[in-house]
């Protein structure tokens, strides 16, 4: 129950190639923040949060877009995250029945919630603009575990200054994309893992970037291996 709620209370948003972003931490653990992303119009990749609101029935409640933000709730016409497991889009507005079923049936694990945590997902707006919202509960890169196949992931500033190979923890990277917002396209950055703060180079922290691994593993920070051998 706990999981189901924990997840249910971040509905929303997710994306990568906004032109700025602010991600401001809020609490003292640093898992709590304010966002402020730029928006355009089309689709866009960010850090999932309740910016709609919590589904509950037919209807969500308890958007966490502020008061000053360009884009409203009204603007987002739909919201879609990607689910692992079943390797399948599923929306989370307008209707997030299946999504909160997926999350009800999901085992006990935290492996599983800071997936979905951590996940950025699509948000389609009607105009372009800045998005400004709360965010809890944002998990560290260290204590998320990926999948075998495409995993959808956010950009969060203790990256910065890191490379893709610096954060890959024991996943065995096959392919990294980020998105264009501006040109609503993919680009590779698979050729770039060594370079540092590629990242907030070529995105911005609270946007998204997807990632496929060859198996189940956990990223984290890169360390010196075994020791050498004994002579």
């Amino acid at each position: 129950n706990k999981i189901i709620l924990a997840i249910s209370l971040m509905l929303l948003v997710g994306l990568v190639g906004f032109v700025s972003a602010k991600f401001i931490t809020t609490s003292q653990d640093g898992y709590n923040h304010n966002v402020e992303l730029e928006i355009v119009k089309g689709w866009n990749l960010i850090i999932a949060s309740p910016i709609i609101g919590v589904y509950e029935g037919d209807d969500y409640a308890d958007s966490t877009i502020t008061s000053d933000s360009e884009i409203t709730r009204d603007n987002v016409k739909a919201v879609y995250i990607y689910l692992r497991e079943k390797k399948k889009y599923t929306t989370m507005y307008p209707n997030a029945q299946e999504y909160m079923n997926y999350v009800r049936d999901l085992p006990d694990d935290p492996s599983y919630k800071s997936g979905i945590m951590f996940s950025s997902v699509w948000v389609y707006s009607n105009k372009a603009g800045t998005l400004k919202y709360h965010r809890v509960d944002v998990p560290k890169y260290h204590q998320v575990a990926l999948k075998n196949g495409w995993n959808f992931l956010t950009i969060t500033p203790e990256m910065a200054g890191k490379s893709l190979n610096d954060i890959k923890g024991s996943c065995n990277i096959e392919k990294v994309y980020l998105w264009d917002a501006q040109n609503q396209q993919w680009g590779t950055i698979f050729n770039l893992l060594d370079d540092k703060n590629i990242l907030q180079k070529e995105g911005n922290d609270g946007e998204g970037f997807i990632i496929k691994v060859s198996d189940y593993c956990v990223l984290g920070d890169a360390s010196g291996g075994a020791p050498p051998e004994l002579p």
